[in-house]
């Protein structure tokens, strides 16, 4: 009997052990994966994730959940289902993530009183509130809205039951539960709503992220978005390594240089010759900074014109010549005849949650000629790596308001619009962030347009 059952007790610990044990192929796939650089290895799991294979949060290990995505998608897209990840698999799950990482466009946006960044899928054309909590971002197709908020003092098992008790009470359907020590996540679905929480520590209080979306915007596929704003918080708090943010992925290659030389790069267009360039108008706003008849106004506005023609109250008309251009701040300075009776002041420093508004003039006939106003608030004091040369402001720019100011409150003073973030540096840029060291006063009534 001994025997025997030191014969089952044996088969009983080797069961478990044989059933966890590795898928042929799995250990080349692993070593692969762990020779890859640090970004690449981050790269491929938002990629991954966003292409659909990928539910869980990125992070630079290698598991056997990984592997059996990965051959997964490699079955899916009619590849051998070996689960190594080399330079041609990154390139293609890049490819297959591009369309909605661009639809995304997230930029990374800090609480603005605790400071931790996430990602945010500003290309949504979200607006941003801020109040005594945090911010929300509301889609202006109703499709989408989030908050960020801090709640200080609350308690997070408490917070969990709360939010768990609540999507059952609306009966409401949880697709997935955590709770851990420091953190919890509830993602659900109610009444044509979806929806995932993540509710981290943040002593004395917790940092919660909420996103809704509706279950008919599945183009949006939101539900991978999620994941992927979770792990950038989860990345923030504990200061495990995060990918770099995705920038306009069909623009250029989030992969190490060996391995974004598997993606074959487009064809360089023959240059032009001077009769063959496209002619064409552009149009924007500026406003005089002295009594000269200075006029600053965006570089792009103004670059490779053959002729500028400056508008005063869009009625007299004089000839500007450009006579100093910073096209990394994109910015330039134009002389004009004009002896204005006012002029802007610079000031130096920005304040969170100040209201501010933008004159623009939208694209004839739509509007009239006078132009509209749209107003917003500063939402946070730095952009993308937080540079704070790129404050965020959730006021919408019309078409035709580039290079001109914006305006505070009480109409009375503001910031000049200095355009957006140069492609090249990171992606797409975000059309509502502005150097705050370049703020200035300046009265609704100057207001000037350059056509």
């Amino acid at each position: 009997m001994r025997g025997l059952a030191a014969i089952v007790l044996l088969l009983a610990w080797s069961l478990p052990v044989f059933a966890l044990s590795p898928p042929p192929g799995y250990a080349d796939a692993q070593r692969a994966f762990d020779q890859l650089p640090l970004n690449d290895r981050l790269t491929f799991n938002v990629a991954l994730t966003a292409a659909g294979n990928w539910p869980a949060i990125a992070d630079a290990d290698f598991s056997r959940k990984l592997f059996d995505a990965t051959t997964q998608y490699q079955a899916d897209n009619g590849l051998a289902p070996t689960g190594v990840v080399d330079k041609e698999l990154l390139a293609k799950v890049n490819r297959s993530a591009s369309p909605l990482l661009e639809t995304w466009g997230f930029r990374l946006i800090a609480h603005p009183t605790r400071g931790h960044p996430i990602w945010v899928p500003m290309g949504l054309g979200l607006l941003a509130e801020r109040d005594q909590n945090g911010l929300t971002w509301r889609d202006p197709l109703k499709r989408a809205w989030l908050t960020y908020d801090y709640l200080r003092d609350a308690n997070l098992a408490a917070a969990y039951n709360s939010v768990v008790a609540k999507v059952i009470a609306d009966g409401g359907q949880i697709a997935f539960k955590i709770l851990k020590d420091d953190f919890f996540i509830v993602s659900s679905s109610t009444n044509g709503l979806d929806s995932y929480i993540r509710c981290q520590a943040d002593r004395p209080g917790v940092l919660w992220l909420s996103l809704f979306w509706l279950h008919n915007a599945s183009d949006l596929h939101m539900e991978r978005a999620a994941t992927l704003m979770s792990g950038s918080s989860a990345s923030a708090m504990s200061g495990a390594p995060f990918a770099d943010i995705p920038s306009s992925p069909q623009r250029s290659s989030p992969l190490s240089p060996d391995m974004a030389a598997a993606v074959p790069p487009d064809p360089a267009p023959a240059p032009l010759a001077p009769e063959q360039r496209e002619k064409g108008e552009t149009s924007g706003m500026g406003f005089f900074v002295n009594a000269d008849g200075d006029v600053v106004t965006n570089a792009r506005l103004v670059e490779n014109c053959a002729h500028i023609a400056v508008a005063k109250d869009q009625i007299a008309t004089a000839d500007g010549s450009l006579v100093a251009h910073d096209a990394a701040n994109d910015l330039a300075v134009l002389k004009t005849a004009f002896k204005p009776e006012r002029v802007a002041r610079i000031r130096a420093s920005v304040r969170l949650g100040e209201t501010v508004e933008a004159p623009g003039l939208a694209p004839a006939p739509s509007l009239s000629s006078s132009g509209g106003l749209t107003d917003g608030n500063v939402v946070a004091l730095a952009g993308a790596s937080s540079d704070t040369r790129y404050p965020q402001v959730s006021t919408p720019v019309q078409p035709r308001g580039s290079g001109g100011p914006s305006v505070r409150s009480k109409r009375q003073c503001g910031w000049r619009r200095l355009g957006e973030r140069p492609r090249s540096q990171h992606g797409g840029g975000d059309r509502r962030r502005y150097p705050a060291r370049r703020e200035l006063r300046h009265k609704r009534k100057s207001h000037r347009e350059l056509s």
